[in-house]
């Protein structure tokens, strides 16, 4: 019987939507899909994204089982505040 997606689901599908459009990547696929078959420019990328998600699920999964989840909080915590005084020191041209 059929089940409705679940909220997971529904956020990943909307993630990839909306935030893999602009990179250069899906830029690049509308180009070979223009120049190759499209067919073939789907299946490869619905492969490639499948095997990148599989490897981010098993990483993930292997990584959650060795360290805690209040270290990752607090290791993305000062990685977004040195990245964000690195950019503010860079200035426009990116130079420190």
């Amino acid at each position: 019987f059929y089940s409705p997606p679940s909220k997971a689901t529904l956020m990943l599908l909307l993630d990839d939507l909306v935030y893999s459009l602009p990179f250069s990547s899906q830029i690049a696929t509308i180009g070979l899909a223009a120049d190759e078959n499209p067919f073939g420019v789907v299946i490869g990328g619905v492969i490639a994204q499948a095997l990148c998600t599989t490897a981010a699920v098993m990483g993930g999964k292997s990584l959650a089982s060795q360290i805690s989840e209040k270290m990752v909080e607090l290791s993305s915590g000062v990685l977004f505040l040195l990245f964000g005084i690195m950019s503010l020191l860079s200035g426009p041209e990116g130079q420190l």
